[in-house]
């Protein structure tokens, strides 16, 4: 089960410029923001909220506690 899980940023998520992947466990996915107001950069961690197709769904990540 990936929702809930934490995602690294590959390619910059914008809604609209419909640009996003992440990486989660390894693998690269598409990604989309929950919102088209927010936008990720490279780098950046996000959290998994939902699972549309083969696109995540991502939020901030807000927490800063390690997880395995």
């Amino acid at each position: 089960e990936l929702i809930g899980q934490k995602a690294v940023v590959t390619d910059t998520i914008c809604n609209l410029k419909g640009t996003g992947k992440a990486v989660v466990k390894g693998l690269e996915w598409s990604a989309q923001s929950i919102s088209d107001r927010l936008e990720f950069s490279e780098g950046e961690i996000v959290r998994i909220v939902d699972i549309r197709g083969v696109k995540l769904i991502v939020e901030p990540e807000k927490t800063t506690e390690n997880e395995s």
